[in-house]
């Protein structure tokens, strides 16, 4: 039987024990210590912000393990919802995993990726390395109409954002996977929804459906239904109209603008708006039978401008000159520090935004010609709507909103319409769970899950109807370029090869710890892994050949190496070699001070 015993009968019995002590607390500190490693052990810390849920979280956490195998010590911070955005808007990151919708159905990514956009999270400046460069490119890009010139101006960009400035690391794109009934026809997908609903109708009724004349959907209760402080446009749609519609491949139709026509190197944008089409009457029936005309329009873009807090919109338009009720000149100049207008390619495109009615909002004018948005009347179409669109809000209770047919809406009579609504009434019920989500619409007590997950594979089949299309939401790991805590992120002095900054060289070692495809895993929905900045509905513009960061840990180690941080100074496992010997050494030297036992 093996037995140990520690009675010191001789000076090296005091050797032994303590060798055997020593060798316990070496291995002690050879243990990983990746849990418990000291800020010293680490060449910096980031700070990586994302929402207050598992998905994101999980995501997160993925990211700071991997971080680790690069010596990047890491915080994580998940603020709810609510409060996420005021983080992203002060750039309290830095390094942040967000989603978004690209801001308009076009790719031009002015706002998202220029110094001056509204959506510049990343901190992108011009006089930053290969900044002069973005923002010429951006601007061209912009300005050029010819698409095929297009096209290889954005080529250019995404090979240089990718390349040269890298401020965020593209992810995925969102799918936007839809069920339905295979009873329900005159969905176009493509379209959507609101696009479809004239021609949608019940070919029989459905399981658990009740009522043949109404649509079912969902949504989270919402806090207004101005269309100038809500990011999803979805639920104001329903009442308010655009312009012009633009679907998921880039074509468009015409709403409440008739036609168009470009003029003046298209610097100059005509629009003949429809005859008859009038406004909702107001809750208090004290507008009746008001006509939409070219005020409307003009007013409706003065407050895009200037009141609307989900972005900056219409910038480059110069003026407007209305020539009657009905038909209007808009003056384009995208560049004014150019001489002479310089034209905008994503200036039709743009007029997809709602329309918001003059004779009603437009009351108590300031000097600046804005409108008193505290007026009893912002109050009530905040609450209630008016427009005029499809359907008229009915009645909203805790558990639900129920808009009804606009009898006076022009579709009914006009093209490209001319068609009544079969779905007399649209009811919104105010569902979050995502779970109760599944079992009403499996159950036919809601018309449409638009909540997809991967499990769902008995939605795929009959009597489901099942539709995805690529959606503008992207996500991206961004970096906050001129982050004061961590200011290795943006460091602008050049790496010994001088090939590229420091900072440039550490973001590109991250790109290459970042794992898209267990990521794509971690979330909820469904999404296609991307490598470029534009998201999938630009498909025509995606340069297939811009550069890319697969996951590679060896390729990560060499770009910090380049940016002067060594990661072969670290040993893998956590095994600290210098703690573990200096121990012995430590250790040894106490031996041979003690002095040796009388008999």
């Amino acid at each position: 039987m093996f037995s140990l015993s520690l009675k010191p009968t001789r000076r090296t019995n005091y050797f032994g024990f303590i060798l055997i002590f020593s060798t316990l607390l070496g291995s002690l500190f050879a243990t990983p210590m990746i849990a418990r490693a000291q800020q010293d052990d680490f060449f910096f810390k980031v700070q990586i912000l994302c929402i207050n849920d598992p998905n994101t979280i999980s995501v997160a956490n993925l990211l700071s393990q991997e971080l680790r195998k690069l010596r990047i010590d890491s915080q994580i911070v998940s603020p709810p919802e609510a409060e996420f955005a005021a983080h992203v808007t002060s750039r309290a990151f830095d390094i942040v995993f967000i989603e978004f919708n690209w801001p308009k159905l076009d790719p031009d990514p002015t706002i998202v990726f220029s110094e001056n956009g509204s959506r510049n999270y990343w901190g992108i400046r011009k006089e930053m390395m290969g900044g002069e460069l973005n923002e010429q490119l951006i601007t061209l890009g912009k300005e050029t109409i010819p698409f095929n010139e297009r096209q290889e101006v954005y080529f250019e960009w995404q090979d240089h954002f990718l390349e040269n400035l890298l401020p965020a690391i593209p992810l995925y794109n969102t799918v936007d996977a839809y069920a339905s009934w295979e009873t329900l026809s005159g969905w176009d997908h493509d379209r959507g929804i609101i696009a479809s609903l004239p021609y949608m109708e019940w070919s029989a009724p459905h399981p658990g459906q009740t009522n043949q004349s109404q649509f079912i959907d969902y949504s989270e209760e919402w806090v207004t239904l101005n269309p100038l402080f809500v990011s999803d446009q979805f639920v104001p749609s329903l009442f308010a109209e655009p312009l012009l519609r633009t679907d998921v491949n880039l074509n468009t139709y015409p709403v409440l603008a008739k036609s168009w026509s470009f003029s003046e190197n298209n610097t100059v944008l005509r629009f003949t708006l429809r005859e008859n089409v009038t406004w909702a009457p107001d809750p208090d029936e004290l507008y009746i039978g008001e006509s939409f005309g070219v005020d409307d329009v003009i007013f409706s873009v003065l407050l895009w401008q200037k009141i609307s807090t989900i972005g900056s919109f219409y910038n480059w338009i110069e003026s407007i000159d209305k020539i009657n009720n009905t038909v209007m000149d808009i003056y384009i100049d995208s560049n004014p520090s150019k001489p002479g207008r310089q034209p905008y390619a994503p200036a039709l495109a743009s007029f997809s935004r709602l329309i918001l009615p003059e004779h009603y909002l437009n009351k108590s004018v300031d000097e600046e010609g804005l409108p008193d948005t505290n007026h009893e009347n912002w109050q009530i179409y905040g609450n209630l709507g008016l427009g005029t669109g499809m359907y008229n809000w009915e009645e909203s209770s805790e558990v639900d909103c129920v808009f009804t047919r606009n009898p006076d809406w022009w579709g009914i009579t006009q093209e490209p319409f001319k068609e009544d609504l079969d779905m007399l009434s649209y009811q919104i019920r105010f569902i979050t769970d995502q779970e109760t989500k599944r079992v009403e619409f499996e159950g036919g007590n809601i018309d449409i899950l638009r909540d997809w997950r991967d499990p769902y594979t008995q939605f795929l089949t009959s009597p489901y109807n099942y539709k995805e299309r690529s959606s503008p939401k992207m996500a991206f790991l961004g970096f906050n370029l001129q982050s004061v805590e961590c200011p290795e992120l943006g460091d602008e002095r050049l790496c010994e090869d001088g090939t590229m900054t420091k900072g440039l060289a550490v973001r590109k070692a991250i790109a290459h710890l970042t794992d898209k495809d267990v990521i794509t895993d971690f979330v909820a929905g469904k999404q296609e892994k991307t490598d470029t900045p534009f998201s999938n509905v630009f498909s025509p513009y995606i340069n297939q050949n811009a550069p890319e960061y697969d996951y590679d840990i060896e390729e990560a180690k060499g770009f910090m190496l380049k940016a002067g941080f060594d990661p072969a100074t670290m040993t893998t496992d956590g095994f600290y070699p210098t703690l573990f010997f200096g121990s012995l050494l430590v250790v040894a030297v106490l031996v041979l001070k003690i002095p040796p036992k009388k008999h």
